[in-house]
């Protein structure tokens, strides 16, 4: 026996404890748990979106039916509400049977949670650039009123006020989604990891489960 037999069965046994040791199981109990919270806070997120698009379907429809109002008024108006409900109208659709965690199976649970995940930052990121256009719509307006009295040549410190107000709101909106972008991703990340961390349990029990 030559001296480096030992050494070789030692590290052949230590190799077989490593393979034979249990898998870290992943806590399904913890996840449904934070499904469900997810769920709940996504229901009141549905319930407040809905109260901010109905407001601004009132402010829209104020502006087009104003009896002094004129028809680039009226037609600002009509332009705004369908933005607004096509905007509502897509956001529900792509939520839609999202908003309760059913009882499902732990692979399910998983890919039912990292679908919702994705289709909010699906969302937010549309949002963003949404608020984006509207301000650029807002500016040509504006440019368009002052160079060719359009909307009756309004004052120049009007429209700057306009214009600063709503990159404010579309600064803050930018902000919003890159922070609940970068949670959304990082999300992501995790679920992706408890898929791997599943599969190689999975593949450690063997073709027969054991």
């Amino acid at each position: 026996m030559t001296g480096t037999e030992p050494a070789a069965a030692d590290w052949a046994a230590l190799r077989t404890a490593w393979c034979e040791q249990p898998l870290a199981a992943v806590d399904w109990t913890a996840l449904r748990g934070e499904v469900t919270r997810r769920s709940r806070r996504m229901a009141v997120t549905r319930v407040l979106e809905l109260a901010a698009a109905a407001i601004a379907v009132m402010l829209c429809l104020t502006l087009a039916l104003l009896p002094k109002a004129g028809w680039n008024d009226r037609a600002t108006g009509l332009v705004l509400l369908a933005v607004v409900l096509g905007f509502t109208g897509w956001t529900q659709w792509h939520r839609r049977r999202q908003w309760r965690a059913l009882d499902l199976a732990p692979p399910a649970l998983l890919a039912f949670e990292h679908g919702r995940t994705r289709t909010s930052l699906r969302i937010w990121r549309t949002s963003a650039w949404l608020s984006l256009t509207l301000w650029c719509g807002l500016y040509a307006a504006a440019w368009a009123d002052l160079a060719f009295g359009l909307w009756g040549a309004d004052p120049v410190r009007v429209w700057g006020i306009n214009l600063a107000v709503n990159a404010v709101v579309v600064i803050v909106s930018a902000a919003i989604a890159c922070g609940l972008g970068r949670r959304a991703r990082a999300r992501l990340r995790r679920l992706d990891d408890l898929a791997a961390a599943v599969a190689t349990e999975d593949a450690g029990r063997g073709p027969d489960g054991a």
